[in-house]
């Protein structure tokens, strides 16, 4: 309660008026000032005793939490009693002597009769001389509680070797904690089975087929992570007639990872990374179109063109570089498989007689897309000096006005060499295509050949007597010249890749 102020008390000093206004004031004022302070004297008393009231409370609350945390704590430690004791309850464990290797896939053995076990609990089985070092762990397949025949899918590891003194018991996951998510390798053909649910089977080999059991024994829902990180290309192929992503079989190449979903009849997969299929082509051949791919780019390199040679002192010119072509096509415009055809390189003009080596074939995928080989065109009638132009445009050395031996580099392909009496040029770089030949003289000089960051260098030029030009390195390099006699250097042979996803 709030008490009023009290008036100024009269003082002695004061006049005799004044002091009698402020005697009557002051005395005025007092029965007020009586019945407040003694309003507030008695809130003071109520309020004092509400405090020892709340505290006294408090205290009664803070000693029954106490005892709360006390009995959760007899409850938790009582709970993880109860679960040690459940996972090593005669039901829920085992000896075998079966012998089993260390290994992933499925494992027959025989344990006890009347266990506990049933169709996806986890289980670890352990070599009882050392668990830690060799055990494996699996989900359960199926377990004959008469017979004691127990199959599990074993999708983790430790350790290695033959053993038939195994443990079973209930387990977590061994990654715990970290995820949820068991790793089953293989190398070779396999199948995956409901023991695969929701966890990766990852691809350690070369090529085979991973095959699967029935969509309908899978179920609706079952999914499974597939990755390919080996060094073929895996073909899935569902059980029987069924389908997946409406093909009988789809690839996953090198590098590759899908999620296979399946309805309970049949199977669809979303690519996560990689490409569906690659194919490289060294030699002539047909392209197999993929199931499960929406898009393929192809890169093609054209054949290498010979280098040039003279019999008697005199020039001669290096070849020009298979040239480099790409495209990224919508496979639904692609109708069925395609023909893939590999550009030969270029002979180089043979000992004996003066000339041009001869032209690289073209590379080719179908009718779709065309790499032209390196090309050594006569311009001067015979005479080898003329270099060969690279099969993507970029033009060889010149002879003639405004000089320009060296042969001209570019993206797609290198140009061939020229060469005169006292200089030789060199061949042109690229990055994508066969580099030029270098081209070589009769008074000893000769060109080096062109480079190639992708594709194959050119052959270097010689002015060695009798000794043949360089051959151009693979893919499309051109051949290097010889100018005393020992055979232009060949063009090398193109190539085509095809990567589809």
């Amino acid at each position: 309660m709030t008490i009023s102020a009290l008036p100024t008390p009269p003082s002695r000093s004061d006049s005799p008026s004044d002091f009698s206004t402020k005697a009557d004031a002051f005395l005025a004022a007092l029965p007020t000032f009586q019945t407040e302070a003694n309003q507030t004297a008695s809130d003071v008393n109520d309020d004092a005793s509400a405090a020892a009231s709340s505290a006294s409370s408090a205290a009664e609350s803070a000693s029954a939490a106490q005892t709360a945390q006390g009995l959760a704590e007899d409850a938790r430690d009582a709970a993880a009693a109860s679960a040690a004791s459940a996972l090593n309850a005669p039901g829920t464990s085992a000896t075998s002597t079966t012998s089993l290797s260390i290994s992933t896939g499925t494992k027959n053995l025989t344990i006890q009769t009347g266990k506990l076990f049933v169709q996806g609990q986890t289980l670890l089985i352990a070599s009882s001389a050392a668990p830690a070092t060799n055990n494996m762990w699996g989900q359960v397949l199926s377990y004959n509680s008469e017979s004691g025949a127990l199959s599990v899918s074993v999708v983790v590891i430790n350790g290695s070797g033959t053993f038939a003194d195994w443990v079973i018991s209930l387990s977590a996951s061994p990654n715990a904690g970290e995820s949820n998510l068991f790793t089953r390798s293989i190398s070779g053909a396999s199948t995956i089975t409901t023991a695969d649910k929701g966890n990766l089977v990852e691809i350690t080999g070369g090529t085979f087929t991973l095959g699967f059991e029935a969509a309908a024994t899978l179920g609706d829902g079952f999914y499974v992570y597939v990755r390919n990180n080996g060094t073929g290309v895996v073909t899935l192929d569902p059980n029987g007639s069924e389908q997946i992503d409406g093909a009988a079989a789809v690839a996953i190449g090198q590098g590759g990872a899908r999620l296979i979903v399946c309805d309970g009849v049949a199977f669809t997969t979303v690519m996560l990374e990689g490409f569906v299929d690659y194919q490289e082509f060294t030699s002539s051949g047909t392209w197999t179109k993929p199931n499960g791919c929406r898009f393929v780019y192809v890169e093609a390199i054209g054949g290498g063109g010979g280098g040039g040679n003279i019999e008697v002192g005199g020039e001669a010119a290096g070849g020009g570089g298979g040239g480099f072509s790409s495209c990224v096509i919508d496979i639904s415009s692609i109708t069925g498989d395609q023909l893939i055809t590999i550009g030969a390189g270029g002979a180089g003009h043979p000992s004996g007689t003066r000339g041009i080596g001869s032209d690289g074939g073209d590379s080719s995928f179908g009718a779709i897309l065309s790499a032209r080989g390196g090309t050594n065109t006569d311009k001067l009638s015979g005479y080898p000096t003329w270099p060969g132009d690279g099969g993507g445009g970029e033009l060889g050395g010149r002879t003639t006005s405004n000089i320009t031996l060296d042969g001209n580099g570019g993206y797609s392909s290198g140009g061939g060499g020229a060469a005169i009496s006292g200089a030789a040029g060199r061949g042109g770089n690229c990055v994508k295509g066969g580099g030029g030949g270098g081209g070589s003289e009769r008074g000893g000089l000769s060109g080096a050949g062109g480079t190639s960051i992708d594709g194959g260098d050119g052959g270097s030029g010689n002015a060695s007597s009798s000794v043949k030009g360089g051959n151009g390195a693979f893919p499309g390099g051109g051949g290097g010249a010889s100018s005393k006699d020992g055979g232009g250097g060949d063009g090398a042979d193109g190539r085509v890749r095809v990567w589809a996803w």
